[in-house]
């Protein structure tokens, strides 16, 4: 969901992980974006996938994870979810 700032668990974990700070980062709505640059998209899960359906460009691929949001959760949450994350992105091998 598009908002005014980022979860402050997020960018704790984001800083541990990868040491970007992105405490500045506003999150924006995917439908306002340019797809056309991709050709394969991630959804995080099957109702976010719903509502890009119809934005997908032709010779993109609409990829479903289901990875649960960790909105409100623990820190604990939001580690296991980045954890999540870069496994299934490293999958994909080098270049993702």
């Amino acid at each position: 969901m598009p908002g005014y700032a980022v979860a402050h668990h997020a960018i704790s974990v984001v800083q541990e992980l990868t040491g970007a700070d992105i405490s500045t980062h506003v999150p924006g709505d995917v439908a306002e974006r340019d797809l056309t640059r991709f050709d394969r998209i991630v959804a995080l899960d099957r109702f976010v996938a719903a509502d890009l359906e119809s934005t997908i460009p032709a010779d993109a691929t609409l990829v479903i994870w289901d990875i649960p949001d960790p909105y409100g959760r623990s820190l604990d949450d939001y580690r296991q979810c980045a954890e999540t994350l870069r496994d299934r992105i490293q999958e994909w091998g080098p270049g993702c």
